[in-house]
């Protein structure tokens, strides 16, 4: 779980068994698959993770993830 919000960082979710991590602590570790769950900023959050990571990190947003599975989104 990765957030740009400084008040999540280091706090968990109800659901989730890790704390929220920042983007540096995904520069000091990153992942092989991310997936952005985000559908307003999806794009640009993408496209800052590509930008930094190129092709390392593989990411998707979940408005792809719905437009491959055929569900429409406005």
């Amino acid at each position: 779980m990765f957030d740009d919000d400084r008040g999540l960082h280091g706090r968990w979710l109800d659901g989730y068994e890790v704390p929220v991590e920042s983007f540096q602590d995904l520069e000091k570790n990153p992942v092989s698959d991310l997936l952005v769950m985000s559908l307003s900023f999806g794009d640009k959050i993408k496209e800052k993770i590509l930008k930094r990571f190129d092709k390392q990190i593989n990411v998707k947003t979940l408005k792809e993830l719905f437009v491959e599975s055929g569900v429409v989104i406005d």
